[in-house]
Parts: structure tokens; C-alpha cells; sequence
């Protein structure tokens, strides 16, 4: 439960309001939630983040997977990374597989082991953080960077915090959350599909000519599917956008 929730429920619980109050309470601190996603997974879809590290191959490559609340924590983790030094390298007898000993700067007591599988790209860290946070740890980063790497490796990816994860609709019906919020959950996904679909279809001419007019052949079905039109819309911009009225 994030901090807004709380600070929502403390109100409620301090002013002594019902039941029902703290429950709406809640309905509204998770609908406030939701539509901040969906806010996050636009700017994720439609824009890029800045790059603020030397390390321009690695960091360009993280910025297309990972969504934008994540790819900040991943771009911090790349600037820390710099605090650390292999201290050795042990070879093992498999010639795939490699040992590092690191150390933080002014921590030399405090050392951190890391084994690379060079054939499966597996880095496995005894800090194990990987397994808490979902995101590589900055003693996994500096062996990347040490091994030349220009991309993140599959093993060190979670999809839950992907962009291709908020690709696909939600295909079930959850009764507590409110039509409208369903709504944008639907659109978000319906968005980031389209995207996909307008830039594969622009390479040719003959690509974006076939998907224009499906496009728009879907779009007149669906509006005459739901009643909708161009008078209807036009009379709702015409009556809703007016110069005030003297009564």
C-alpha cells in the first residue's frame, strides 16, 4: 500500500467518518493509483527518457525495455555501479564460467562474490538482490561493463517490469474496479497495440494504405455499433462548447 493510500485512510480513521467513508476512502486511493499507471505506461510508450550516463549503448538498449518509473531505478543503479572495483578473478576449471571478487570504495572488508556463465549469460551475485527487487545490482552492472557488454542479458530481465508486459489487454473482468478506470486500462492497451501496428504499416506506402482504410472501415463499424457519428459528435462539441448564456 503506497504512502497516498495511507495518508487517505488516515483522514478517514482520524475524522471518525463510517465504514463506508473508509471504504470509499480506499476505492478512491486505488483508483487514483490506477490512473497514475496509466499515465506512467503512456510516457513509457510514447516518449524517451534522457540518458545522463557514458555508457550510452548499455543505457539506450535498457531505456527501450524497461518502463520509465524502472528504467530510473535501473539508470541510478548504472551511476553507483562506479563505486565498485574487482578486487580478483578466479578461473574455474570450465572455461565458460568466470569468478569476480568485488569490493565498494572505502568498504574493502566488505567483498561481494559474482559468477558469469559466458554461455547461458548468467550472472549470479551473493547479495542476491536480483531475487528482491527485480532489477540487476550495481555489483552485476560493473561486470557487464567490465566484460564490454552493450546490452542487458535476458536472465537479468523481469518482463513484469517491461514495456512489452503492458502491451497485452487484460483479459479478465475485475468486479471492483470502476467502469471507467476499465476503460483506461482497455485504451492503454488498445494504444500501445496500435502503435506497434501504425509503425510497422508506415515503412511502405502500400502498407499504410491497406491499414488506413482498415482502420477506418473498424472505425465506422464501431461507431455505428454504438450509436456514434459525426452529427452525434458534432453536436455534442457544439452544445457543450458555447459562449456563455443570460438566463
Amino acid at each position: 500500500m503506497c504512502e497516498s493510500m495511507n495518508a487517505s485512510l488516515a483522514i478517514a480513521l482520524k475524522h471518525k467518518k463510517t465504514y463506508l467513508d473508509v471504504v470509499r476512502a480506499t476505492e478512491d486511493g486505488i483508483s487514483r493509483m490506477r490512473m497514475n499507471e496509466l499515465k506512467a505506461d503512456y510516457l513509457s510508450s510514447h516518449t524517451k527518457p534522457f540518458q545522463i550516463i557514458k555508457l550510452v549503448d548499455l543505457e539506450s538498449h535498457d531505456a527501450a525495455i524497461f518502463t520509465r518509473e524502472y528504467f530510473h531505478a535501473f539508470q541510478d543503479k548504472l551511476l553507483r555501479e562506479t563505486l565498485y572495483r574487482i578486487e580478483g578473478e578466479i578461473q574455474s576449471l570450465s572455461d565458460e564460467c568466470q569468478h569476480y571478487i568485488l569490493s565498494k570504495y572505502k568498504e574493502k572488508n566488505r567483498n561481494f562474490e559474482i559468477s558469469f556463465d559466458s554461455h547461458t549469460k548468467t550472472l549470479i551475485c551473493s547479495c542476491k538482490k536480483i531475487k528482491t527487487v527485480g532489477l540487476p545490482c550495481h555489483h552485476q552492472l560493473h561486470i557487464l561493463k567490465h566484460l564490454d557488454y552493450t546490452y542487458l542479458p535476458g536472465t537479468l530481465i523481469q518482463s513484469r517490469w517491461t514495456n512489452d508486459e503492458k502491451v497485452s489487454a487484460p483479459n479478465y473482468v475485475d468486479l471492483n474496479m470502476c467502469p471507467e478506470v476499465m476503460q483506461m486500462t482497455r485504451f492503454a492497451a488498445l494504444r500501445s497495440t496500435s502503435s506497434r501496428l501504425c509503425y510497422i504499416a508506415s515503412k511502405t506506402n502500400e502498407s499504410f494504405k491497406t491499414v488506413r482504410d482498415e482502420m477506418k472501415r473498424l472505425i465506422e463499424e464501431l461507431e455505428n455499433s454504438f450509436g456514434l457519428n459525426d452529427s452525434v459528435n458534432h453536436s455534442i462539441v457544439v452544445n457543450n462548447v458555447r459562449d456563455p448564456q443570460r438566463k
